[in-house]
């Protein structure tokens, strides 16, 4: 069994936030998959994820997990709140800023997307 506990001294800052990753649980699972990851951000009110573009072939989801936060994705702006979740696909800049009044907490899972072989003509 393998539970990695929350505590304060694993955020570190990354991105203008703080964020915990999630890495060692991770090297716990089977090597077959393929590459991911996983992180919570916990950024204060006015706070900015600074905006980024992934590693080439890599996604990425985002859960609201508390807080009112606006989403930036290739320059647009939608708000999602605690339960919503969005989604960058390979390339896409993203960034996110706290648009609430309290502490906000963004669930970040990411993967190297796989492409499909191209059809044999």
């Amino acid at each position: 069994m393998h539970i990695d506990r929350n505590s304060t001294d694993k955020y570190k800052p990354e991105y203008d936030v703080l964020v915990r990753r999630f890495a060692e649980t991770f090297a716990q699972t089977s090597p077959g998959k393929e590459a991911m990851g996983a992180a919570i951000s916990v950024f204060e009110p006015g706070e900015t994820i600074r905006e980024h573009v992934n590693k080439p072939e890599v996604e990425e989801v985002f859960l609201v997990l508390d807080g009112d936060v606006d989403f930036y994705l290739d320059g647009r702006r939608e708000r999602i709140t605690t339960g919503d979740m969005g989604l960058a696909h390979v390339g896409q800049a993203h960034a996110f800023t706290n648009a609430g009044t309290g502490t906000a907490r963004l669930l970040s899972i990411w993967w190297r997307a796989v492409r499909e072989p191209a059809p044999v003509a």
